[in-house]
């Protein structure tokens, strides 16, 4: 096993355009190697759909027969190694390896700006476009069965965007605080109040549409196999409509995607349908009141959410669970509030 390396390059540019404004942009970049990731040596092998007798691992070896030789009760039967040597290969089922031949690539474009706008007000935003594309089963950290490549003869085949991937996102932040008045009870009411709020906005995430079936027949995790694409756009016409069950909306057209015929592999890609977008706006208003020398009175609200905005979560995948599939049935946190008292002494 060969040891896990990553690099790392980036290369900014900064320009002061007046006293109280700077922008930056920066191109970030790293590349990491030998990741490790699961690859499976024992899969089922698919004999067809018709009738077999197979040799049962064991070291009598005696023989079962079965009316569709390529099903989840001959998985073991039909197992490579068992069909080399049951006697041998009795106590194997998934025999699962780690591979460090993984691979990650990103590279980003950061784009950021510094106004001072006035005495009391900052403002600071940034924009990144950016992509990471690499191997979508690296993050095992334990041989896990059935958790490796789709196509267990071709990496390249399970290559996609990475699961953090979001191809735009943009923050805005401005604070401000209230000045100094001099009226003695609009300086003891309104004075030093500051006040923030916090803008969101990313591309959505990456998600993988699976089978929810064994269909290659090999054993992998219906978790890892995917469907066939039988559309050029699969995403619904009706996108963000309500669906016909409650408390849903439409994202995926069904009838885009396909089983593929047992015993074959789709053309589905991993990682390469795109979930929802992401919003948030979040505002805090807070003040320190001075009660003596050394002690005073800090006071905070936050709200988040402020809007109460719907930001849906991604849809469902499992092609064989149709009542969901292509539908999303969850949201993110709705507006929250809260308030908070601190005496420092």
């Amino acid at each position: 096993m060969k040891t896990t390396e990553a690099y790392q390059w980036n290369l900014g540019i900064q320009r002061q355009v007046n006293p109280n404004l700077i922008v930056t942009g920066s191109y970030l970049g790293n590349h990491a190697i030998h990741m490790w990731t699961l690859t499976e040596l024992n899969p089922g092998q698919f004999l067809g759909t018709g009738a077999c007798t197979l040799q049962t691992p064991g070291a009598a070896q005696p023989v079962t027969t079965f009316p569709n030789c390529s099903t989840t009760a001959s998985l073991n039967y039909r197992r490579t190694l068992n069909l080399q040597n049951p006697a041998r290969a009795q106590s194997i089922s998934n025999l699962t390896a780690y591979d460090s031949g993984a691979t990650q690539m990103y590279h980003g474009l950061l784009l950021t700006a510094q106004w001072r706008a006035a005495k009391n007000l900052n403002v600071n935003g940034n924009y990144t476009w950016s992509h990471c594309i690499g191997d979508t089963t690296v993050g095992n950290t334990v041989p896990n069965p059935n958790g490796n490549y789709y196509h267990l003869d071709n990496r390249y085949a399970d290559r996609g965007a990475c699961v953090g991937d979001r191809r735009h996102i943009f923050n805005l932040t401005v604070v401000g605080q209230t000045p100094k008045f001099s009226n003695n009870v609009t300086r003891l009411v309104a004075s030093g109040w500051t006040i923030s709020g916090i803008y969101r906005f990313q591309s959505g995430t990456p998600i993988t549409i699976v089978t929810g079936q064994d269909r290659d027949t090999t054993g992998t995790s219906t978790t890892v196999q995917r469907p066939n694409q039988v559309l050029v756009d699969p995403y619904a016409a009706d996108q963000g409509n309500s669906c016909s069950i409650a408390n849903c909306v439409t994202w995926l057209n069904p009838t885009a995607f396909a089983q593929p015929a047992f015993g074959t592999k789709g053309n589905v890609g991993a990682q390469n349908i795109v979930g929802p977008r992401y919003w948030q706006f979040d505002m805090a208003l807070s003040r320190e009141f001075q009660v003596r020398e050394r002690q005073h009175f800090e006071l905070r609200g936050e709200a988040f959410n402020i809007f109460n905005g719907v930001r849906y979560q991604t849809p469902g995948v499992n092609l064989n669970t149709t009542a969901t599939f292509g539908r999303i049935t969850n949201a993110f946190d709705p507006r929250i509030l809260q308030v908070a008292a601190k005496f420092v002494f």
